[in-house]
């Protein structure tokens, strides 16, 4: 899944190195390339030779042409070809082309993004899937092939008339291909909103409540049985390397046979950046508007109350970039888990428990020695806070465990006063009881929703 990895720009020696060795049609001149790197505590997911890097290893790389000006409907838009993409040799990385091309996108104030489709091997729907639309076809080309070296080219426009050079005598035909262009918006943002195609009465779920209430497993399950992703709304769980603090709970994604639920807005930002709420209702209408062009249900499940309201409000920030107009907002449906009191706290404890024995500690000193300064780090909330004092020598280990455990509590507390708070202010929660059982949460939701489970087995 795209979402253990993280994008960066790579040089044209790696790029080339990686696209011969993994691409069928080898590496050629672009003038943008872009990589996505797996870190070493996910190697799990491969099952690779000896002699992985240490650190991080390349899975896919995308490459770009430089920008022409074209006329999409008038308007003039700078335009973009994805020139190649491909992803390690026995392996797919789900979501991989879309967050390259985010990436890309956001970097380069991209108008539209052009690419072909070549018939020989492929429909162009795995393009559809991505946002992209038909935008013409480009018939059989002509190539001169060398029979005994199996070499080819493809020969100029007076060649393509006449016959083929000695070298290269053979003349065989490709199947054409099929152009798609993907519309994306100013400053490198793709369109937020809904995308052509929507089911207008498809509905999108909300699970919110305080943190431990069980939010990320019943969406897990919710996602198995409609055939959904999720899209996390937490305002932590965007920063790489900061796993267990944020609280991400990866294994949970991880269903039957080790397939995982594909959850977005997860490891999207370098620790020490400032993510903040408008970055978030940007990118929140950027997945959902891929997720219901592709006709798979939305999850969202958070507790961060000011990112959850400004979607679901559809917020307007006055930076350029409002939320939906009106008539594409989709229909909401919010529900709530809020187990009681002593249950809650219960779980708090031995969450914070298990945390710690399984390195959190550890994970704040690293982030420590990347350089980020700890008045920055503590800025991400209570653990990384009450870690760093204890690791400055301001707190003991059993004072940073009492505080930070105290803290959670009141934490939790105030986002419960959110959500009633939001309620109040006139967005419906339907409230799930923490004594049913997941299946009947799941009846309860699909019945209040409309949604459907997917056919075949859940």
């Amino acid at each position: 899944p795209a979402r253990l990895t993280y994008v960066r720009r790579i040089d044209r020696k790696t790029a080339f190195d990686f696209l011969n060795r993994n691409h069928l049609q080898k590496a050629v001149v672009a003038k943008y390339r872009y990589g996505l790197f797996l870190p070493a505590r996910h190697f799990r997911v491969l099952d690779h030779p000896d002699g992985m890097p240490a650190e991080e290893m390349l899975v896919a790389v995308a490459t770009f042409s430089p920008p022409r000006t074209m006329h999409r409907n008038g308007t003039p838009s700078r335009s973009y070809e994805l020139v190649r993409f491909g992803t390690l040799l026995r392996y797919r990385v789900t979501g991989g082309l879309g967050k390259l091309i985010s990436a890309f996108a956001a970097d380069h104030g991209a108008g539209d993004l052009m690419t072909y489709a070549d018939t020989d091997w492929s429909d162009g729907e795995g393009y559809r899937k991505l946002g992209f639309a038909p935008a013409g076809i480009i018939p059989p080309q002509p190539i001169c092939l060398d029979p005994v070296r199996f070499t080819r080219h493809y020969p100029d426009r007076k060649q393509q008339e006449g016959e083929c050079p000695a070298d290269s005598p053979v003349r065989i035909f490709n199947s054409g291909s099929t152009k798609w262009v993907r519309l994306l918006g100013a400053g490198g943002r793709e369109v937020p909103g809904l995308l052509p195609g929507l089911p207008p009465d498809q509905p999108v779920v909300f699970l919110v409540g305080p943190t431990a209430s069980g939010k990320t497993r019943l969406a897990v399950r919710l996602a198995q049985v409609v055939g959904g992703e999720i899209i996390s709304a937490d305002s932590r769980q965007v920063y790489r390397r900061m796993d267990l603090g944020t609280g991400k709970d990866l294994d949970e994604y991880r269903v039957e046979e080790g397939r995982a639920v594909p959850c977005h807005l997860i490891d999207i930002a370098e620790p020490g950046s400032q993510y903040n709420v408008y970055r978030f209702q940007q990118d929140f209408f950027r997945v959902l508007g891929g997720l219901q062009a592709r006709g798979v249900p939305a999850i969202v499940a958070g507790g961060s109350g000011m990112y959850l309201e400004a979607v679901i409000r559809n917020y307007d920030y006055g930076q350029g970039a409002p939320g939906l107009p009106p008539e594409r907002l989709p229909r909401i449906e919010v529900f709530g888990l809020n187990p009681p009191v002593a249950l809650r706290r219960q779980r708090i404890s031995d969450r914070l428990r298990v945390r710690l024995e399984s390195g959190l500690v550890a994970e704040v000193s690293a982030l420590l020695d990347e350089g980020i300064p700890s008045e920055q780090l503590m800025y991400y909330g209570l653990e990384y806070k009450y870690i760093t004092l204890f690791l400055k020598g301001q707190l003991t280990y059993l004072e940073m465990h009492e505080k930070l455990e105290t803290e959670i509590h009141r934490f939790a507390k105030r986002q419960m006063t959110f959500f009633r708070k939001m309620e109040r202010s006139g967005i419906p929660v339907h409230w799930l009881d923490d004594q049913w059982t997941p299946d009947r949460m799941i009846g309860r939701i699909l019945e209040i929703s409309g949604l459907r489970p997917a056919p075949g087995p859940a």
